[in-house]
């Protein structure tokens, strides 16, 4: 049970921390979702390291495969865009 406890405080710090970062500090805002994704990534590495015996299919695996291209399409758009014009020096 505890085990579900840390996964939760972990994720509610996860959230509390990107809020700040979009309310407070706007040049951090890629560093959102690559916590997010820096965090499932590494639970999915520890998972094959040390699986949790379970009877069943987690709710959490159908998330897992939405979530991680959505969030990986944020990083991407949140990133700072070039601009080309500025760049061409004609």
């Amino acid at each position: 049970m505890h085990l579900f406890v840390q996964w939760g405080l972990t994720q509610l710090l996860l959230a509390v921390v990107a809020w700040a970062i979009i309310a407070r500090y706007r040049l951090l805002v890629p560093a959102a979702p690559l916590l997010q994704l820096a965090d499932r990534g590494l639970r999915s590495v520890i998972g094959e390291f040390k699986p949790l015996i379970v009877d069943g299919t987690p709710p959490g695996v159908i998330g897992n495969i939405i979530f991680v291209p959505i969030l990986a399409v944020a990083l991407w758009f949140s990133l700072p865009r070039t601009n080309a014009s500025a760049s061409d020096t004609r």
